[in-house]
């Protein structure tokens, strides 16, 4: 069987591509490993408006939470409490919101291939051969949506992403935590690399998710994880709580330089379109995602293959220009923040700790745009930005 389009992973930003492929009359295909979308779990969940803005579908009822605010944990102890006046983030139903997006798909006309991994591919006579676990078939374009660890990527030479995290999680039940507040962990001790999360998602905080990530150099997740959660800020909410599950899984940070190569495109994921700053994808995946889709909307009428790669590398340009910008940004922000010693953050928090500080990250902030805060911050308050701006966009 010949298909136009074959994508590699049915994760929600290829599945994505594939509605919005074959609502445009593309045949599309998509092959998942798992035999249920949306898992194993990896994601914390937690997202802004705006993902639910780029699903096309109503998305409100996968809303589990709302988060106004964050408590930031330095590593000597010290509380900080930024927001709480308005809604900055929400959590979501991941596995429901995966599974919508497969339906989406399907009733767009694409065929969703569940429970077959791909073996092998190569490229043939401007075509590329794909061989699962239960058939063999060609596609003209080929799609890597298969997350941080891409066989698409590997296969056919793409750049690597300039760094992983390792992440592990536990969702829990009978928690008693602040429904309005998501908490953060800092420190070499607690998460060295990143941070540590606690993330509430029932409107009384009876369920919550608890993670970490960690530099893939360090020790394993679990030995963080455990420790974590017999941190007495943690133990407070999780006396009677029971664990219902782990995730986990890694997290590919900086952008690729390359994320077309003749008639093979990456995204998501596989393509490292993650903020550096909080380890989310979704945001960022969707954005490129419909760029994805008009760039192989257009190629498909062409004929030649170097028309063909022109259009295709609009694709790379136009994602690059809207989000692709913002993630490199965010990269730099993080090569400061490794720099901090856990002093350095304590110090950082207590200067921070000003009302019009306060106010301003409260209004400023963006979890999916930190530059906005930099550039207000160096604007309107130039020596105070100075002296704490790497730090905050780690929530």
């Amino acid at each position: 069987m010949r298909y136009t389009v074959g994508i590699v992973g049915g994760g929600p930003i290829g599945l994505l591509v594939a509605g919005g492929l074959a609502e445009r009359g593309v045949n599309t295909v998509v092959f998942e490993e798992h035999e249920n979308v949306g898992l194993p779990l990896h994601c914390a969940g937690l997202v802004t408006s705006r993902v639910l803005s780029l699903t096309p579908f109503p998305s409100e009822n996968l809303v589990l939470n709302r988060i106004k605010g964050a408590v930031i944990h330095s590593p000597l102890g010290y509380k900080l409490s930024i927001g709480g006046d308005r809604i900055h983030a929400l959590a979501i139903d991941r596995i429901a919101f995966d599974k919508a997006m497969m339906n989406y798909a399907i009733e767009k006309g694409a065929d969703v291939f569940l429970n077959n991994k791909v073996e092998e591919m190569r490229s043939y006579n401007d075509e590329i051969k794909i061989k699962t676990s239960k058939e063999e078939l060609s596609s003209r374009f080929l799609i890597g949506a298969d997350g941080a660890a891409s066989i698409v990527r590997r296969v056919f030479n793409f750049p690597q992403p300039m760094e992983y995290l390792k992440c592990i999680g536990v969702n829990l039940l009978d928690t008693s935590f602040n429904p309005n507040y998501v908490e953060i962990f800092l420190g070499l001790n607690i998460a060295p690399g990143f941070f540590a999360w606690i993330i509430p998602i029932t409107p009384r905080g009876t369920e919550a998710r608890i993670g970490l990530c960690v530099n893939r150099d360090k020790l394993p997740p679990k030995h963080y994880l455990d420790k974590l959660l017999n941190h007495p800020e943690v133990q407070r909410g999780t006396e009677r709580s029971t664990i219902i599950n782990y995730t986990g899984g890694i997290i590919p940070l900086g952008p690729l330089k390359k994320t077309v190569k003749s008639n093979i495109l990456l995204v998501g994921d596989a393509a490292a379109q993650v903020k550096p700053t909080s380890g989310g994808g979704l945001y960022p995946g969707l954005s490129a995602a419909k760029y994805c889709i008009d760039a192989i909307s257009r190629a498909v009428d062409l004929k030649t293959p170097v028309l063909i790669e022109k259009a295709l590398q609009n694709y790379h340009l136009s994602w690059m220009k809207d989000i692709g910008r913002e993630l490199l940004f965010d990269m730099k922000l993080r090569n400061v923040f490794l720099k901090l010693t856990d002093d350095k953050i304590d110090a950082i928090l207590r200067k921070i700790d000003q009302p019009i500080i306060l106010e301003t990250i409260s209004k400023y902030g963006d979890i999916d745009y930190p530059s906005k805060l930099v550039r207000y911050m160096i604007r309107n308050h130039p020596l105070k930005a100075a002296s704490f701006l790497p730090y905050l966009f780690r929530f």
